[in-house]
């Protein structure tokens, strides 16, 4: 094992984006006839999608009747009631080696060959963040060291590793069937149980670690969120075009900003270092997770709304402050010193106090009120 935590790599790992609009009707035509010759034959054929070659399935799946895939990807395409009629699918080999500006090129090629018109949303469905790191141990004690907005749904995963029925702890679970889930668990020891060392999966991803430092023997612990339905509107994360910029505000949302992570939708204290859990400091081996970055120029972290009762925005929230501050005479001429990134710091930092000190408000209202 390393001698210190080390993290290796943060990156996309599931992506599923639909696309808003018509399929064109030669398209329709052509995909009916391949997969007839499809039937006929009992086998898959070839089908060209914008150059790229895929195989026609004999049927289709989720309700579509058109199944296409290769080894990049897998394409669905029929009806929709929102006309959200083509869905695209993209594999995590292929996203561990390709940047997210050639998955949006790629997608908007593959509406161009599908769609009758331009696409109107390039709807994000799933998205699958993930961080390794090295370094590190974790055991079954540890699911009662998390906290957070996901506490209290921790699972213990295990492996059988003999034939007397005897297992071994890989990694936990959290809030698993939600729209937004955590899997904390071994990589290394799902790489070698799932695949054989010849296997692509395998040797892309070993070969990834070990250009970031991993020495090939010790165990690389993953922690990975999968975020789907409400949770990617809540995250404002439905956007393909979008997506890159919200992904470190997301991460950072979901493990804390560094160093303490207050308010984090999921975080792992040292209970040693307080009696009470919500006074304990963070555990390190959380650390090197929190630091994970998938847009270097990001800092902030994400403010989650309520898909379903709405919410107000932090910029409407920093909007109606500024405007108050205005009103009372205390923001003059604040639009030349005081920009927004400068404004959004200052009022996450202030929002990150008040959380982390329940009684912070109750002492300001006293005070205020001269009780």
């Amino acid at each position: 094992m390393s001698a210190v935590p080390l993290l290796l790599q943060a990156r996309l790992d599931a992506l599923a984006v639909a696309l808003q609009g018509n399929v064109a009707s030669s398209v329709f035509d052509a995909l009916y006839e391949r997969q007839g010759e499809a039937l006929q034959l009992g086998t898959p054929v070839a089908y060209d999608a914008a150059g790229i070659p895929f195989q026609l399935g004999l049927k289709g799946a989720s309700g579509k009747p058109f199944c296409l895939s290769n080894a990049d990807l897998s394409i669905l395409v029929g009806l929709d009631p929102h006309e959200y009629c083509v869905v695209l699918t993209f594999r995590a080999v292929f996203l561990a080696t390709t940047t997210i500006e050639a998955v949006q090129d790629l997608t908007k090629r593959l509406a161009h060959h599908f769609l009758s018109n331009e696409p109107r949303a390039f709807r994000v469905r799933r998205v699958d963040l993930c961080a390794d790191v090295t370094g590190v141990v974790f055991t079954s004690e540890d699911r009662e060291s998390f906290v957070g907005r996901a506490r209290g749904f921790v699972r213990q995963e295990t492996r059988d590793v003999s034939a007397d029925g005897s297992t071994r702890f890989t990694g936990l679970s959290i809030a698993m069937g939600n729209p937004l889930s955590a899997r904390l668990y071994d990589k290394t020891e799902e790489l070698r149980v799932k695949f054989d060392a010849e296997h692509e999966k395998r040797q892309t991803e070993e070969h990834t670690l070990r250009s970031a430092g991993w020495d090939g023997e010790s165990s690389v612990w993953r922690l990975e969120f999968q975020i789907r339905g409400d949770a990617l509107s809540e995250l404002n994360a439905r956007d393909l075009m979008t997506l890159a910029d919200r992904l470190d505000p997301i991460w950072n949302y979901l493990t804390g900003a560094p160093p303490r992570g207050r308010g984090a939708w999921l975080r792992l204290i040292d209970r040693a270092s307080a009696s009470r859990k919500e006074r304990c400091s963070l555990d390190a081996r959380w650390l090197p997770f929190q630091q994970a970055r998938f847009n270097r120029d990001s800092l902030l972290p994400a403010v989650r709304q309520d898909a379903r009762r709405g919410g107000v925005p932090l910029a409407n929230a920093l909007g109606n402050m500024l405007s108050f501050l205005a009103a009372s005479g205390k923001l003059s001429e604040a639009s030349g010193w005081l920009p927004e990134r400068v404004i959004a710091e200052d009022f996450f930092r202030l929002t990150e106090a008040i959380v982390s000190d329940p009684g912070l408000v109750k002492r300001y209202v006293e005070q205020r009120d001269g009780t």
